[in-house]
């Protein structure tokens, strides 16, 4: 999951880096150079090791598959309500972030209270584990049931 995400950009709307981009690179090239040099082989592992488990099939991070993964026709974004949102930073209120991505993740579940009619009848999960468990074990659903967006088009639609 961390490597189909940390490439997706390049290959579903690739675009030309910026020199920001390159700049972005260049300090987290430098700082992992850095931790190899002073502190070994072993802590620049560790590092990888920890974002791949950490992005990877667990409970807390399979708000990635539950957010844009179309779990029934037709519907392409999700939230989740529970537990977990508490370490997520509320980013289970993703219906609510797109709708209104400038309010700040603390006030989400707040957005929420305010306007019930939006958002309680929409489908949503119940279970991250439950999200993980079908994206391993349904044969019917996995990799291929994410919603791909052309962002050429909506960049057209806007200036006209």
């Amino acid at each position: 999951m961390p490597f189909f995400y940390g490439f997706r950009p390049y290959v579903v709307c690739p675009k030309p880096p910026s020199v920001l981009e390159y700049v972005n690179m260049a300090i987290v090239f430098s700082w992992d150079a850095l931790i190899l040099y002073m502190f070994g082989g072993k802590a620049l592992c560790y590092l990888i090791l920890g974002t791949a488990f950490g992005l990877g099939l667990n409970p807390v991070a399979a708000h990635i598959i539950a957010e844009h993964y179309e779990f029934i026709k037709g519907q392409d974004t999700y939230s989740y309500y529970g537990i977990l949102n508490i370490p997520n930073l509320n980013i289970g209120y993703h219906i609510e972030h797109h709708d209104f991505p400038n309010v700040p993740w603390r006030k989400l579940p707040r957005l929420r209270e305010i306007a019930p009619e939006f958002y309680n009848t929409l489908p949503q999960h119940k279970s991250y584990l439950l999200v993980v468990f079908k994206y391993i074990f349904d044969k019917d659903f996995g990799a291929w049931c994410r919603i791909g967006r052309n962002h050429g088009d909506d960049i057209k639609q806007k200036r006209n």
